[in-house]
């Protein structure tokens, strides 16, 4: 039989078609969210893909999944969605699972790199379309999943398309991570003249008038359209066509919808009195058709028939009483604390989600488990809230849910008893992690109540000890190391491997910040013990970022960079290079400081990949922006530097101190000494005062501002801890207040003795431009052309000039490497920086930089001047 033409959907074929065509030529990952309102035929456009891609005989791979809208189940449409793959799902969720043996938000992690891999290996042989449909029924954790997926296959040949209704305000039903990996196409109601094309296909001898009526009643919605028009008398409501059929026709349509396919049917039609008769004849009307996983399971063909069953039944609340118990027979336990809750049995629907969310930690869906608790308590009152409160605090924490985690928290802590100490200390720690994790105001009370607990031994008393050591670092290290060595002594005490690390990696931060540098060494090397004999990927890792941040106060970025790519490389080893974004920042910040720029382009990349907070974002934006004015490209730090400055995270404590020093440095080159000062000012006063290096970073710049030019007055700085960074800073600043050839030269030998080039490199050319010393200033300038740092080169040329020199120094003769002549080749080719950065799988920023480094070093105004030059020289192929 001839397929159907397709009507009033040509525009949105033609959008999926080019999504999916830009996968296959560009071999690049793209997501599209499919939504619309219900009925709008949202599951049909992206039907008509598929097959659209097989007419055109184009080669591809097509896996599918569907949710179970009347609840989430847990990853239910990932694991159908990997049926295909070697394995199938049943091995995704064994693997993730022998990744982390007790329950952290890490084995989500695991899941998530499981199946990037598993789409990517399909994509190798052909592009793949991976479908996720009804995907506003997903559970918690499946959407969590689905969002973080896309940037984890965005250079693999994979359209990942989510298809679902629109939320109520007309959004997607799950958002867009970034516009670059991804779209939406919203399905509009079709048009009358539509429908009615639609209604004349299926019954090519309707009257006006049946037509007419049809498209009315249809309201846009073609799948009502097509069942109206096939039936014989489609002026006939459906809910007569249910009223002619009998009332257990109608009583099996609304318990179809509760089982969802769950529970065969004909253990339906016997607990709902649905004679055999009156299932034939809904099957012929087509109101109900097969799905699910049981063997002859059946859901209702639409919501509209949905909503004609209940106007005949009287009320859903009988209908789901006795569709529950087959459901616990059956199906799964979230359908039937759903359905019981319905039936108005909260005791019952409690125990149900209780159920439901051990079923969902089985298969590592931490967010849908404690989702299952969150429901479970709010059915069943302050009893279950004593039961299961704390439980789903502490699961609503992992699952990063800070909301629902404070709201358990304080609703359960009023009602523990005095003797329950542990109980009431974990809920004071848990409203402390949710209040500092939103930036809170309250935060420090929390865990001040968590404090004044009665010290009963207890993991949640390790916590707070820990977390109070964190607190007070900077402020008072040995207080901090008080504390975590009390923690210690208490996760001795309980044999508690996870808390044994946690309380050592604190120690180790607070040895460091006091300058004990070996003692802290020992204690991370211990830390790292325990978590690994706890299986805790998070506090490895966390203790890795830890003993790299001690490092820096070292001032050792030889060995940060050599931590953090050991630790970097075991997190890939087990697939979890997720947790290392910290990590992966330090050793770009280290690689730069060594002037490893070329490294440090592929450690930002790679860091972009895996980046998930907002102030790992930041920071890497303004890592960048450092290399570009490294290297000239003051306009691309400028963008960069203002997108940080916009960003809501842009006062947190780790990012307001590095945005200061890059606003300085971009006022600097474009000449604005007074901003640079008053920027320098107000960061030195916003930043934490146990913050020494930033406060010590900062006052070099503003002194350098003040001495360009800048008319306020650098305040003295007070005593820090002794590191290499710390020593050469404090040389340099010596060396601002009271200028001489050996007081600049004493600054470049401590920064050579950390070691950091550029630094060194800065003071020597202020020494040399002290002293008048042309042939210096222009061996400078040699040698930031030899680093990569074109824009070094730059200030070195004008110092040069200032100086009387009449002649540019030689500075861009350097050889290009070779990704840059790969740039070069496709720039000749006619490539935008945009196509390049397409074919290259880099980005468009990097790609910029590549150019203006070609640019410098071919002594090239324009990006065919370039092109020519490189032919000239024989770098190019005529």
């Amino acid at each position: 039989m001839a397929r159907p033409p397709l009507i009033g959907r040509e525009q949105d074929l033609s959008r999926l078609i080019a999504e999916f065509d830009a996968c296959r030529v560009g071999r690049k990952g793209r997501t599209v969210v499919v939504h619309g309102e219900a009925g709008v035929g949202s599951s049909s456009i992206v039907h008509e893909l598929e097959y659209e891609i097989g007419r055109r005989r184009l080669p591809h791979t097509w896996w599918s999944g569907r949710c179970t809208r009347a609840i989430g189940l847990a990853y239910e449409p990932v694991a159908g969605l990997l049926a295909g793959a070697p394995g199938g799902g049943s091995a995704w969720l064994a693997e993730a699972a022998s990744v982390a043996a007790a329950l952290h938000d890490t084995t989500g992690i695991a899941l998530l790199t499981g199946m990037a891999s598993r789409l990517r290996d399909q994509a190798e042989s052909a592009p793949l379309v991976a479908v996720v449909d009804d995907v506003d029924g997903a559970d918690a954790s499946t959407r969590r999943l689905l969002v973080a997926l896309a940037p984890l296959v965005a250079d693999a040949a994979v359209l990942l398309v989510l298809v679902g209704r629109s939320r109520s305000d007309g959004s997607p039903p799950v958002p867009l991570v970034d516009e670059s990996f991804g779209s939406e196409l919203r399905i509009a109601a079709l048009s009358d003249a539509a429908i009615e094309q639609i209604v004349c296909s299926i019954r090519p001898d309707v009257s006006t008038e049946i037509a007419a009526a049809t498209v009315a009643a249809a309201a846009g919605r073609p799948g009502l359209a097509k069942q109206l028009a096939s039936v014989d008398d489609p002026l006939q409501p459906l809910a007569s066509i249910l009223r002619g059929l009998g009332v257990g026709a109608a009583r099996l349509v609304v318990a179809a919808a509760y089982a969802s396919g769950h529970v065969p049917v004909g253990a339906l039609c016997d607990a709902v009195e649905c004679s055999d008769a009156e299932f034939e004849a809904l099957c012929a009307s087509g109101a109900l058709h097969r799905a699910g996983p049981a063997i002859d399971g059946m859901v209702p063909a639409g919501d509209w028939w949905l909503e004609a069953a209940h106007t005949q039944v009287g009320g859903a609340r009988h209908v789901a009483s006795l569709v529950a118990p087959l459901i616990e027979q059956h199906g799964s336990a979230a359908l039937a604390a759903a359905t019981w809750a319905v039936a108005d049995q909260p005791d019952r629907a409690a125990a149900a989600h209780e159920r439901a969310a051990d079923t969902a930690i089985e298969h590592h869906a931490v967010a849908t488990a404690a989702d299952q608790l969150r429901r479970a308590i709010d059915i069943g009152g302050p009893e279950i809230l004593l039961r299961l409160g704390q439980r789903a605090a502490e699961l609503s924490i992992a699952a990063a849910d800070w909301a629902d985690a404070e709201r358990i928290a304080s609703a359960l802590a009023p009602r523990l008893p005095r003797s329950a100490v542990p109980e009431r200390t974990a809920m004071h720690v848990v409203r402390y992690r949710a209040r500092f994790s939103t930036g809170s105001d309250e935060a420090e009370a929390a865990l001040d109540d968590a404090l004044a607990e009665p010290p009963q031994p207890s993991s949640a008393l390790v916590d707070a000890l820990v977390l109070d050591a964190y607190r007070v670092v900077l402020a008072d290290p040995a207080r901090s190391m008080a504390q975590a060595i009390k923690a210690l002594d208490i996760a001795s005490a309980l044999h508690d491997p996870a808390a044994r690390a946690g309380a050592l990696g604190a120690a180790g931060l607070a040895s460091a910040v006091g300058g004990d540098l070996d003692a802290a060494a020992q204690y991370f090397s211990d830390a790292l013990v325990e978590a690994v004999a706890a299986g805790d990927p998070v506090v490895e890792a966390r203790i890795a970022g830890n003993h790299v941040y001690a490092l820096w106060r070292a001032g050792r970025p030889l060995e940060v960079e050599r931590v953090a790519r050991i630790e970097l490389e075991r997190l890939d080893a087990r697939g979890l290079r997720f947790l290392g974004d910290q990590l992966s920042l330090s050793r770009g910040v280290a690689l730069v400081m060594l002037a490893r720029l070329d490294d440090a382009d592929v450690v930002i990349e790679a860091a972009r990949s895996t980046r998930a907070t907002a102030d790992a974002v930041a920071l890497v934006d303004l890592l960048e922006a450092e290399v570009a004015l490294l290297r000239g490209a003051t306009v691309m730090a400028a963008g960069l530097v203002a997108g940080v400055a916009a960003m809501s995270c842009a006062g947190d404590p780790t990012v307001a101190p590095e945005l200061a020093l890059r606003q300085i440095d971009v006022a600097m080159v474009r000449g604005e000494s007074g901003i640079a000062a008053d920027t320098a000012r107000a960061g030195f006063a916003a930043v934490d005062a146990g913050d020494d290096l930033a406060r010590a970073r900062l006052l070099v710049g503003w002194r350098r501002a003040s001495r360009a030019g800048g008319t306020s007055v650098a305040p003295e700085l007070l005593p820090l801890p002794i590191g290499r960074e710390v020593v050469a800073l404090l040389a340099e600043l010596d060396a601002l207040e009271a200028p001489s050839s050996a007081a600049w030269a004493a600054a470049s030998a401590a920064w050579d003795d950390v070691p950091a080039p550029f630094g060194s490199w800065r003071c020597r050319l202020d020494g040399a431009v002290l002293d008048g010393d042309l042939d210096t200033i222009a061996a400078l300038a040699e040698r930031a052309g030899a680093l990569g740092a074109a824009g070094l080169a730059t200030a070195a040329d004008v110092a040069w000039r200032t100086a009387g020199g009449r002649r540019p120094p030689r500075r861009t003769e350097g050889p290009l490497t070779a990704r840059e002549l790969e740039v070069l080749e496709l720039v000749a080719r006619g490539f935008t920086n945009r196509d390049v950065a397409r074919a290259l799988t880099i980005s468009p920023r990097t790609v910029d930089v590549h150019v203006e480094r070609c640019l410098s070093k071919l002594g090239a105004a324009t990006r065919g001047a370039a092109v020519h030059e490189a032919r000239r020289r024989g770098l190019l192929e005529p």
